[in-house]
């Protein structure tokens, strides 16, 4: 899933590269519009509540654009992509 920690951090070499410490800590990440529809669907409301995640919708616009919702089943569209099964939020339905 996202942000889940992968290994045991930098290798030696991968840190020596890149100026850091071994095993700094690296996690998986999202493609940029699912990194998007985390920001833009998860977190807390304007007054700091939190969200239900499937009472959303999320329009990414980037280098394409895209329209992202979670559910708790899959939703089949005609002429849509999907439904993938933790895409974008662990648990749900992108």
């Amino acid at each position: 899933p996202p942000g889940s920690p992968l290994g045991r951090g930098l290798s030696a070499d991968a840190a020596r590269d890149l100026g850091l410490l071994p095993g700094t800590a690296v996690g998986a990440s999202l493609i940029d519009a699912h990194a998007g529809g985390v920001g833009a669907i998860g977190g807390r409301d304007g007054s700091g509540a939190e969200v239900d995640v499937c009472q959303r919708l999320a329009y990414i616009m980037g280098t394409s654009a895209c329209i992202m919702a979670t559910t708790v089943d899959p939703c089949f569209v005609p002429g849509v992509w999907g439904p993938y099964f933790e895409g974008m939020v662990p648990g749900f339905w992108l």
